[in-house]
């Protein structure tokens, strides 16, 4: 790479950076350019039925300021009373996970031991476990292919319509 290119990225880098620290203001920059973007359709709108641009400016301001208030007043009670509910139930929650837990737990010994295989299985259970071993090799193979397989057909399919002869050089 030539200076030229490595201080290019070095700029990209570093622009990276600067863009990362402030991800907050671009956020909040980026909010209030498609907030002032929509009141403005709005008030256009408004001019276009016939108001002057102050009085539909100020309808759109008091329609939006209404339309928050509502939202505040009939979405955040209700929720906030539902928060309280679930705050008050996580103990009982987590007794009952507790609970479960303990349970599986103790079904997952039982069903372990009740399992446990002498030195006479030993073979059986080798030759099982080969079996399984070799089945998801086969399959893990076969969906392996599939999908390479797949990925080209796409690709051939996209380069045939992209650069078929027939659209590329005018002939028909």
């Amino acid at each position: 790479m030539k200076l030229s290119q490595w201080l290019g990225l070095a700029c990209l880098v570093m622009a990276a950076y600067v863009a990362w620290e402030i991800r907050q203001l671009l956020l909040l920059l980026f909010l209030a350019i498609v907030l002032s973007t929509a009141l403005n359709r709005l008030v256009k709108q408004l001019q276009a039925w016939g108001l002057k641009r102050p009085l539909a400016l100020a309808v759109t301001l008091i329609s939006v300021t209404v339309a928050v208030a509502l939202f505040f007043l009939l979405v955040i009670p209700p929720f906030w009373e539902q928060l309280q509910v679930l705050l008050s139930s996580l103990p009982k929650v987590g007794d009952r996970l507790e609970k479960f837990f303990e349970d599986w737990h103790d079904r997952a010994e039982v069903q372990f031991f009740s399992q446990a295989f002498s030195v006479d299985d030993l073979p059986a259970s080798i030759s099982a476990l080969g079996a399984n071993a070799f089945s998801s090799l086969i399959s893990f193979f076969s969906n392996s292919v599939t999908a390479v397989l797949q990925i080209l057909f796409i690709l051939r399919s996209r380069d045939d319509v992209v650069f078929s002869p027939s659209l590329s050089t005018g002939d028909s």
